[in-house]
């Protein structure tokens, strides 16, 4: 009977498709840390160097990832349960293949090949932007279903009541302040606030021909005053390397920036999503923000990313 409820369950559990990974160790590492695997000391700074490539849109100089580096001599089991592994090898192909879940999960195992040190920095001139893009996007992934299951369902009917759209906003987000079409959630954090505003533009739903910038600057300073009359929120726009940039993907615009105080110290990094409402003829954004001086800012912004992009048209 024991032999018979043993060979059953060990059935189901490789029948099911989740089998395998019920079964994995869970991944260690912090978002956006990534290890190096490499023999080749050169091989291995061409690939740290890319992946240190700083993060457009803070403040100061930030790198996509922490990447610490590691021979296959010292790769222990421990390490090999990273999050992120990045695997450079010397071969024939020059390329860049992926693998998830191959010593723990969640886990991505990224191949970097290539026949020498001069092809491998040949290889990531041409790939290191998609190198970084498919672990960044491994990143999001893992955040948006970290969202999913910590979220703030209040704040999530208001936005729903209000501006007719669904989106998921972080469990830790109870501080809230309303205006005309316009609401603001944080969670209030003295030394790393994390903020989403949502807001209307009701002059149709090109989203081409919207000025961003002076849209953005004329709902800030009306809605988010600083502590003492004649300071508002503005978006910097110089030096030129600083200004806002955007590009429009099927029917929502992305922007993002630097945004500071007028009349006062205080600044940081914003990040806008846009979707056109063609049935209420209008735009509505979403938009994240940081304060959090003299700390870094990548991961507190890269977590607020799948907030502003999870923003959805609401279906009755």
């Amino acid at each position: 009977m024991r032999w018979t409820v043993a060979v059953a369950t060990l059935l189901m559990l490789l029948g099911c498709h989740d089998g395998r990974k019920a079964l994995m160790l869970e991944s260690v590492g912090k978002p956006y840390e990534v290890l190096v695997v490499c023999d080749d000391s050169t091989m291995a700074t061409l690939v740290r160097a890319e992946l240190e490539t700083p993060v457009y849109g803070l403040p100061q100089a930030e790198p996509s990832f922490d990447v610490s580096t590691v021979d296959t001599k010292h790769l222990s089991a421990t390490l090999r349960t990273t999050r992120n592994l990045v695997m450079v090898g010397k071969g024939n192909d020059n390329d860049i293949r992926i693998r998830h879940d191959v010593y723990a999960q969640p886990q991505i195992e990224v191949l970097v090949s290539a026949p020498s040190a001069q092809q491998l920095s040949r290889l990531m001139r041409e790939k290191g932007q998609q190198l970084r893009k498919v672990l960044t996007d491994n990143e999001m992934k893992a955040a948006h279903e970290q969202l999913e299951r910590h979220h703030n369902a209040e704040a999530e009917r208001t936005i729903r009541q209000l501006f007719g759209v669904e989106m998921l906003i972080p469990a830790d987000m109870t501080s809230s302040k309303h205006g005309k079409d316009f609401l603001w959630l944080s969670n209030n954090s003295p030394d790393a606030m994390q903020n989403v505003c949502i807001y209307i533009y009701k002059k149709g739903t090109d989203l081409h021909n919207v000025r961003w910038v002076a849209l953005r600057d004329s709902v800030m300073r009306a809605n988010i005053p600083g502590e003492e009359p004649g300071m508002y929120m503005h978006t910097v726009n110089e030096p030129y390397e600083r200004q806002v940039i955007g590009h429009l993907e099927g029917q929502r615009y992305s922007f993002c920036g630097l945004w500071e105080m007028t009349g006062d110290m205080m600044g940081g990094p914003f990040s806008c999503v846009a979707i056109a409402d063609t049935a209420r003829q209008r735009i509505i954004v979403a938009e994240a923000f940081v304060y959090a001086p003299g700390r870094s800012k990548r991961n507190l912004m890269m977590a607020l990313q799948p907030v502003v992009s999870s923003i959805n048209i609401h279906q009755k």
